[in-house]
């Protein structure tokens, strides 16, 4: 004998029945327990399908946003990178991030030969030396601020790669240090770095504040150290220049004649 059960309260009942004769609930023909069931699951189909379609969608747009910031040009990698001065938060991508370093790196060696280019004449001239000390404190400057720029940018590339900014303390070792940072810095971008790190993250008031502390910082040390260079150097040529004493060979020997002549 055929069965069904009240969906009310679970009272057995004939395939025919009605009517439950427990709690009196209209029961449901078969036909149209048939028609239920596949209006269930046709609105199970279609909101599978619509999850899919929104899945493969976001997926779509995020590769296609992807493939957008890997291909970025020169200008793009200018633009963002004065943008985020600062910034240590969010990512850079590969191209973002040798761009900027190529950038930054020709501009250290214009100031390096600018530098030795004038060091040694003002150095030996008379009063120069001031207007050397001026120089310094002006190289100085950029040279920091390049250096802390360059710094940063390095901190996003690690992140763009889903690395901690940490690894940059290896810099501390010489060479092998280095040589392991730069195969991190060659390191495929990927998502798991921007969903964790974020892909673009807007200059901060903070951030801001923080990149000129560490650029005065590093200013005051460059400053410092390449001043008393230069003022032992000029301590030291001035001594050569009025305290060393003239050796035999300096002395011309025709005053040596006519000395011994006034002799007799």
């Amino acid at each position: 004998m055929n069965n069904k059960f009240c969906p009310k309260c679970g009272q057995a009942l004939d395939i025919n029945a009605k009517f439950c004769n427990k709690c009196g609930f209209e029961q449901a023909s078969e036909t149209q327990n048939s028609n239920i069931s596949n209006q269930t699951q046709q609105n199970a189909n279609v909101e599978e399908k619509f999850v899919n379609d929104g899945y493969n969608q976001q997926r779509d747009f995020s590769n296609q946003a992807f493939a957008q910031q890997n291909n970025v040009t020169f200008a793009d990698a200018m633009s963002d990178m004065f943008k985020r001065l600062f910034t240590i938060s969010g990512c850079s991508t590969r191209a973002q991030f040798w761009y900027g370093q190529l950038v930054l790196t020709l501009c250290l060696i214009v100031l390096r030969v600018l530098l030795l280019a004038v060091y040694n004449p003002l150095l030996n001239s008379v009063g120069g030396f001031r207007f050397l000390r001026l120089i310094i404190i002006v190289v100085s400057l950029l040279t920091a601020f390049l250096n802390t720029v360059g710094i940063i940018l390095m901190f996003r590339r690690l992140h763009d790669a889903n690395l901690s900014g940490n690894f940059l303390w290896l810099g501390l070792i010489p060479i092998v240090g280095w040589v392991i940072l730069i195969v991190l810095f060659c390191q495929p971008s990927k998502q798991e770095g921007k969903d964790r790190f974020g892909d673009y993250v807007a200059p901060t008031k903070t951030a801001i504040i923080f990149g000129c502390a560490v650029t005065v910082i590093f200013w005051v040390i460059t400053t410092t150290s390449t001043t008393v260079t230069a003022i032992e150097q000029y301590h030291w040529n001035y001594e050569y220049t009025h305290y060393n004493p003239k050796s035999d060979e300096d002395y011309d020997t025709s005053d040596t004649d006519s000395s011994s002549d006034d002799t007799y």
